[in-house]
């Protein structure tokens, strides 16, 4: 073979030069083709997921076609893990806003019920896929879905009860639970804890709770197994040099064992770690645990009387001095004057005080509080007016057993209210106020305030439409006209006339918590008594902060209170109500985009539980069920309310907007909580579980 020549060679290398470029050039759009279908999918994706919160129309906008773009890069290697991760997420996401569209953009309980379905599939997915804990290519980080979780975060109970037993987490097992109580489906509740016994938990409260539960179904044997393993690993055992107070579990086992009529395990034999911080909150059920024994109960009776003597936490003394009176605890008219007054001298608040003008105040019972039912109550207060009785009595004593008397009429009439029996907590009511000649006004309010809460909103606002105004003061009249105007809406929206009377009188008493009340009510009832905000819903960030939209107000912070006049959060509730007022005069389109964004503002519920409802109950939109967005609503702030103010607070909210049927259905299962609460026997371990 001949050389080539120069020029041939030249041309040769020349040639070999351009198919290598065309090679190169060949190869490197073989590689970047498939990563610009990525691009290009993820933002077709990034674009498609920004509508899901942007104001739009009832149907949720479709991501599935951008799925296309994802497909070609998955079947080459070096594209195969990008493209294969983007089209998890897509899956993921899209499963996430059907649920969430389900809940926000257009509320309904059977689109719920399928898209919960889509989550456990996308949850499936993900395990049998990447196993990532987060997603954040295609839009604002979320978690992996996960039903249980996704349940409790948007009050999804169906979902959690559906699936009950198939739940493997402790708090995903608790709010299970939870959710049956809520439901009114106590069986349910104990079904569920039988089958979660069956793993022996560890974890404290789910541990504490099964047992509580156990022992309300009757397996009293059982129930103390676990609850003494919790009070003993709290008294011997830290963790991380931290331990907890042993007192709740040891009230909840001593309520088992009076419940079962068992003796009661000993006390922890070791405590170097956590306290029994609940003694005195348990003297009333020392009383019921032994009554069965006469020379336990005398040495019993003989401690509380003890007890008596000293000062005592506020709130105390009424309950326990009702358990030794209704004990048979023999003393004379002269001592027990004394042990009603014994506190004092120390600083103790009094004995008769109607407490609070909050609803929930008569409805929940603090834990740290020692608890008798109604019947105790009103044993004990009659046996303090029989001992009064006697003429030759001193007259200060017969005034002080009188006054104590009422004391304990009042708190039986409270204690009745948490039974929801209307008739009982009012005649307890009459019976303290004839006693204690108690002002016209302030017993109005009161029996406002607990045919309220057991449900008789029409009684209630004849009650204190009648209320004589003269010689009140100025908070006390404020009280009952926002009392009134809130029950005036219980088949209409407030009076209007009514909430701005309540207002104006809020602004003369000077009270912040009264002021901030009477507040929500007159926007309840006249929406525009507050400018709406100019905020423009549409422009809203995903990733703004919690509040970034609703300024905070600090309900889940227990240790602030209101003032005066001059509380700096009064302001703050404006800017609030505010927002709220946008979203009432929003359109649908805007008012669907509220809704999404509260999904990342809520946890700040106040205690004025009804008008917050029933305005929130509004952004529900047309075609929307009112039921399934103030599940989501509430689903943060639950577990600050026990189960009846749950319930309750739902039921007159659904009464407000005319909705018999769920007012009905909240009713019956406030009722079967209630008949838990009111029972001598099962109320400790009733307010152990929240109820």
């Amino acid at each position: 073979m001949r050389p080539l020549s120069p020029a041939q060679r030249r041309k040769k290398n020349r040639r070999t030069t351009v198919i290598a470029w065309l090679a190169v050039v060949g190869l490197g759009l073989l590689m970047l083709i498939p990563n610009a279908f990525v691009c290009v999918g993820t933002r077709k994706s990034v674009d498609c997921f920004r509508t899901f919160e942007a104001p739009r129309g009832p149907e949720l906008p479709w991501c599935g076609d951008t799925m296309s773009w994802f497909s070609f890069p998955a079947r080459l290697p070096w594209t195969v893990t990008t493209a294969t991760y983007r089209a998890e997420e897509l899956r993921v996401r899209i499963a996430i806003g059907q649920y969430q569209n389900a809940i926000a953009g257009q509320p309904s309980r059977k689109a719920r019920e399928l898209a919960a379905e889509r989550i456990r599939e996308a949850h499936e997915i993900v395990q049998t896929g990447s196993k990532r804990l987060a997603f954040e290519e295609l839009g604002p980080a979320i978690g992996a879905p996960d039903p249980a979780q996704d349940a409790i975060l948007l009050g999804d109970r169906d979902t959690l009860l559906r699936r009950g037993k198939d739940w493997t987490e402790w708090h995903q097992r608790l709010h299970t639970l939870r959710a049956a109580l809520l439901e009114g489906d106590v069986p349910q509740a104990i079904d569920l804890a039988k089958h979660y016994a069956t793993f022996d938990p560890r974890e404290e409260d789910l541990r504490s709770a099964l047992g509580a539960l156990l022992c309300l179904g009757g397996d009293t044997k059982r129930g103390i197994e676990l609850l003494v393993h919790q009070q003993d690993d709290r008294a011997s055992r830290r963790y991380a040099a931290m331990s907890r107070a042993w007192g709740d579990v040891r009230t909840a086992l001593l309520a088992c064992a009076a419940l079962g009529r068992v003796p009661p395990p000993p006390r922890p034999t070791s405590t170097s770690a956590g306290s029994d911080d609940r003694r005195i909150a348990r003297a009333p059920l020392r009383l019921r645990v032994v009554e069965d024994h006469d020379h336990r109960l005398r040495e019993a009776q003989q401690s509380t009387e003890q007890l008596l003597a000293g000062a005592l936490p506020e709130g105390a003394r009424a309950p326990i001095l009702a358990a030794l009176l209704a004990s048979d605890f023999e003393l004379t008219a002269e001592r027990w004057a004394q042990l009603a007054l014994a506190g004092a001298r120390e600083g103790e608040p009094p004995l008769l005080q109607l407490g609070s003008v909050n609803v929930l105040a008569w409805l929940d019972i603090p834990a740290d509080r020692p608890i008798v039912t109604g019947p105790v109550y009103r044993k004990a207060a009659e046996r303090l007016v029989e001992l009064a009785s006697p003429d030759d009595l001193d007259d200060s004593v017969r005034g002080t057993l009188h006054e104590a008397a009422a004391a304990l009429y009042v708190e039986g009439s409270r204690a009745y209210v948490r039974a929801a029996d209307t008739a009982s907590s009012i005649e307890m009511l009459t019976r303290a106020a004839d006693l204690a000649r108690m002002n016209p006004t302030t017993r109005a309010l009161a029996e406002g305030i607990l045919r309220y809460a057991t449900g008789d909103l029409p009684g209630a606002h004849a009650v204190l439409a009648k209320a004589p105004t003269d010689g009140a003061t100025p908070e006390l009249l404020a009280a009952t006209l926002t009392l009134r105007a809130e029950v005036s809406g219980h088949s209409a929206p407030p009076s209007k006339d009514e909430a701005k009377a309540a207002h104006a009188a809020a602004q003369k008493g000077k009270n912040a918590a009264l002021l901030a009340w009477s507040r929500r009510i007159l926007f309840w009832a006249d929406p525009g008594s507050v400018p709406p905000s100019p905020v423009a819903v549409g422009t809203l960030d995903p990733m703004a902060g919690r509040f970034a939209l609703w300024p905070s107000l600090g309900y889940a912070n227990a240790t602030l209170s209101w003032g005066g006049d001059d509380d700096l959060r009064l302001p703050v509730l404006e800017r609030n109500l505010a927002v709220w007022s946008a979203a009432r005069f929003a359109s649908e389109a805007d008012k669907r985009a509220y809704r999404y964004a509260f999904l990342r503002h809520r946890g700040d519920m106040p205690d004025s539980l009804v008008p917050y409802l029933a305005i929130a109950a509004e952004l529900a939109g047309d075609g929307g069920d009112p039921e399934v967005w103030l599940d989501a609503v509430m689903a943060p702030d639950a577990t600050r309310f026990s189960l009846r103010t749950y319930a309750w607070a739902r039921a007159q909210a659904a009464l407000a907007r005319g909705d018999t049927a769920s007012h009905r259905l909240w009713t019956d299962r406030l009722h079967t909580l209630a008949t838990l609460a009111g029972d001598t026997d099962r109320a400790e371990l009733a307010r152990f579980l929240g109820i």
